[in-house]
């Protein structure tokens, strides 16, 4: 299988090659790419070329853990709307819920994944294949996964440990240095380790002026990586028309079809028109409510509900609780 990764993933590397005095234009040229290329949030590459960017730059680096300096470079705005949906976030759970979700924008190579257990909030860095990583890659993931959560939560987070997968390096006392917590190399996964208690206490530094526009633009975006498949099209297609009335016969439209040939089309992929209208109702309602900045008659209106009550009928039917017990649950996240 090819997989795709953003160019904002290169855009850091390009970054980090000029941290370090190295000619990125020249670098990047080789394989085919200009500056203005990591400009662009809507350009994908094939994985293997950012490998061979990857390699290229462990080469010429003398720091065998430059990855670890993606700290000094990197800001979430980097990711680009994926980072100020990141930011926007109200507890820290509910920003790698929204990572996890839209994780295919940034890369189709790496796969996150959450561990919980009573005292530790684990977040695994997972690979297709590990031989087709750069220890600087991991050790820049792992950073920029951890530099995200002290731009929200504050400096003052310590992780409680973080696993590597590749062999100890010489440099092990910078990871110590950086991360001021015990760094464990040669393992299984790449893991960061949180205090369980961080991950839902409610954030101070929250980007509040983030519209409810940011969620329909980033599975507009994730569905738009996936054009043939019709269930993708068609959530697409909803995402455009909310706010306004969406009916299968709009949708239809969009999508230059016949109601009738749309419904066949989705029958095929084992869903309805419902299922993916209720289906990206709810979730846009969750990040919503958890925003905790909107009033449950503002997000009805968004969701192309006649009125609050239709909506909050249908979020109990989805959750099994009202809209108002589960705002409660984040009612401190805008103080």
């Amino acid at each position: 299988m090819t997989y795709t990764i953003s160019t904002s993933v290169l855009k850091i590397l390009y970054k980090l090659l000029e941290y370090h005095r190295q000619d990125a234009d020249t670098i990047f040229a080789s394989a085919g790419l200009s500056r203005t290329d990591l400009s662009n949030d809507r350009k994908r590459v094939n994985y293997q070329k950012a490998w061979q960017l990857w390699s290229e730059a462990s080469h010429i680096i003398e720091d065998p853990c430059f990855g670890l300096k993606t700290a000094n470079i990197f800001h979430p705005s980097d990711l680009n709307l994926l980072g100020y949906a990141w930011l926007s976030s109200p507890t820290l759970r509910a920003a790698f819920e929204r990572l996890l979700r839209y994780q295919k924008m940034v890369s189709e190579f790496i796969n996150l994944a959450i561990e919980e257990t009573e005292e530790q909030f684990n977040v695994i860095l997972d690979v297709q294949d590990i031989s087709r990583v750069t220890m600087a890659q991991m050790d820049s993931g792992i950073t920029i996964l951890f530099h995200m959560c002290q731009s929200n939560f504050g400096h003052n987070l310590r992780p409680s440990a973080v696993y590597l997968a590749h062999p100890k390096p010489p440099c092990q006392q910078a990871y110590n240095d950086y991360f001021q917590c015990p760094v464990l190399f040669e393992q299984p996964v790449n893991k960061l380790c949180l205090p369980a208690e961080v991950v839902d206490t409610p954030l101070l530094n929250v980007l509040s002026n983030i519209n409810l526009i940011t969620d329909k633009t980033l599975l507009d975006y994730l569905d738009s990586m996936y054009k043939e498949n019709t269930t993708s099209r068609v959530r697409q297609a909803i995402s455009r028309l909310l706010p306004s009335e969406v009916s299968i016969e709009k949708v239809s439209q969009l999508l230059h079809l016949t109601p009738r040939t749309l419904h066949r089309h989705l029958q095929a992929e084992n869903t309805s028109f419902k299922t993916i209208l209720d289906d990206l109702r709810f979730r846009l309602s969750k990040e919503y409510l958890q925003k905790n900045q909107y009033s449950i008659t503002e997000i009805a209106f968004q969701l192309g509900f006649s009125d609050s009550s239709a909506f909050s009928r249908a979020f109990r039917q989805w959750s099994g609780e009202s809209p108002s017990q589960f705002k409660k649950q984040f009612r401190f996240s805008s103080l």
